[in-house]
């Protein structure tokens, strides 16, 4: 017998939620992706989702990674001209090489929870989708300072690794930090495929 490794959440459900949060809040949402411990593949389900997302022609969707937003040093105002599109219709990524003569001090990121929000509201206005990369909460505080200024926030759980007490532990975290966690993503679960199966492929 051999073993088959995907990502086993149905990102269809998934996006439902991020629609149905969409058409309530009449404008674009921001949600961001973490795990309790690292190397639980929030990466690889961020590509999944925005993936999904894309499948509508029409969405506009801006893929982050938190860790370049701590590097922010312009009004929020003009962070939008910071996102450039990608080789893919639809998919925008954030550009800080073009800062420049907009820049201000750094670490207002850090620092300022009323940056935060005026960040995100600006990218809201302008995405249909803001779906950020963060570290496991066991790295980095990431996710815990994007909490409270994001839609929600989506867990992910690595089959046969995570515990229990480890999602409860992140869960009570993002709720401490008046975040909202929107779902879970069960990643690398095997499946096992019969041998036969294998010779036929």
């Amino acid at each position: 017998m051999g073993t088959m490794t995907s990502i086993a959440a149905h990102q269809g459900l998934l996006v439902t939620v991020m629609q149905q949060m969409r058409e309530t809040r009449g404008t674009g949402i921001a949600v961001s992706l973490t795990a309790a411990n690292s190397g639980e593949g929030v990466t690889q389900s961020v590509v999944s989702l925005v993936e999904t997302l894309q499948r509508d022609p029409a969405t506009r969707t801006l893929q982050l990674d938190a860790r370049t937003l701590r590097a922010l040093a312009v009004e929020p105002a003009d962070l939008p001209q910071l996102c450039v599109a990608t080789h893919t219709d639809g998919i925008f990524v954030l550009d800080l090489s073009a800062m420049g003569a907009n820049q201000k001090a750094a670490g207002l990121w850090d620092g300022n929870l009323q940056y935060r929000k005026e960040c995100m509201e600006y990218l809201r206005a302008n995405f249909d989708y803001v779906l950020i990369d963060c570290p496991s909460l066991q790295s980095a505080s990431d996710a815990l300072t994007l909490a409270p200024v994001v839609d929600g926030t989506i867990l992910i759980v690595e089959a046969e690794k995570t515990r229990k007490d480890q999602i409860l532990r992140a869960e009570k975290s993002i709720d401490f930090a008046r975040g909202k966690i929107i779902g879970h993503i069960l990643n690398k679960r095997s499946y096992v495929v019969p041998d036969w199966v294998y010779r036929r492929l």
